[in-house]
């Protein structure tokens, strides 16, 4: 989406350079997004199982 907004307002000739960048960094930047994602999930899962063992031992 952003990269989008970026692209009206460049010219053709950065306009293909954009593209290619993203074609490029596409799936790095999808990874790292996945990768964040899937850190915070295993954080929060982490975080409630711990809650829930110190819930059952009182």
């Amino acid at each position: 989406m952003i990269i989008g907004t970026f692209e009206q307002e460049f010219t053709p000739k950065q306009r293909i350079r954009t593209n290619n960048i993203s074609k490029e960094y596409q799936v790095l930047i999808f990874a790292f997004i996945l990768n964040g994602f899937f850190s915070i999930f295993e954080l929060r899962e982490a975080f409630f199982k711990n809650q829930f063992t110190a819930c059952s031992k009182t």
